[in-house]
């Protein structure tokens, strides 16, 4: 019964070998867009379609409040989550405007539209890069199937050697979760300052410490391979806090 799902995590390793020795240039490159557009002060925006439209929303979330560490907000936007918007320039504009009306809007000299599409051939994220380029924004796609008339538009394609579209974005994600670790790593920990001004916050750097209040809890582990203590350290937050019920992490 098990087999198949077995077979899946074997068939996602070879996908993730193959990309790993064909595409180490091309990620090194995405995370020195990534990295340049952050460090300038520039906006990163995300889009895509249908699981890709997650994938975008994911990535950008990751960018504002944090992945693995506390630090400080970068500017990141998913073009894909304002509903009134979307209906409304798919139903004025076609639906084929639906992101490149707000890049228009939006986007300017520096920022870094990332655009995510599996085929490299929806209308809709092509009319993105278009106007972003118009702007004098870069764009930065992640695909797959050889990358699509999306790869003429970009300065950059991350184009993951599947035919399949669930392996490609599985393989998006945790390459752009890589590159998100990394730009932490860069940005350093968050101040003390702002520690001492955020429950959730401060229970980064003062990992022995407990907070309580009331409804929300998360327990955060972590242990050395080498025999030595197990860390342990628990968080309560209240919902109404500025980070509210956030995710657990595991940190290392």
């Amino acid at each position: 019964m098990t087999h198949g799902i077995v077979q899946a995590l074997h068939d996602l390793a070879d996908t993730a070998r193959a990309s790993a020795a064909a595409l180490e240039k091309d990620i090194d490159g995405a995370a020195e867009m990534i990295r340049t557009t952050v460090r300038a002060g520039r906006t990163l925006f995300f889009c895509g379609n249908g699981g890709s439209a997650a994938d975008a929303q994911h990535l950008a979330t990751e960018y504002v409040v944090r992945y693995l560490r506390a630090r400080r907000a970068v500017a990141a936007i998913a073009l894909t989550t304002d509903s009134s918007l979307l209906t409304a320039a798919a139903n004025d504009l076609g639906f084929e405007h639906v992101f490149a009306r707000q890049v228009d809007a939006l986007a300017r000299p520096g920022d870094l539209l990332i655009v995510h599409s599996t085929s490299g051939d929806s209308p809709n994220l092509l009319r993105a890069a278009e106007s972003a380029r118009r702007a004098g924004a870069r764009v930065l796609a992640f695909s797959a199937r050889g990358g699509g008339a999306l790869r003429a538009l970009a300065d950059l394609s991350v184009v993951i050697p599947t035919e399949r579209t669930d392996r490609a974005q599985e393989l998006h994600l945790c390459i752009e979760h890589a590159i998100c670790e990394l730009i932490e790593s860069e940005l350093g920990s968050i101040s003390r300052d702002f520690a001492r001004s955020s429950p959730a916050a401060h229970a980064e750097l003062e990992l022995p410490r407990r907070y309580c209040s009331q409804s929300v809890g998360r327990t955060w582990e972590s242990a050395t391979e080498a025999g030595s203590a197990t860390r342990r350290r628990s968080f309560v937050a209240s919902p109404t806090s500025e980070y509210g019920a956030s995710r657990t992490r595991r940190i290392s």
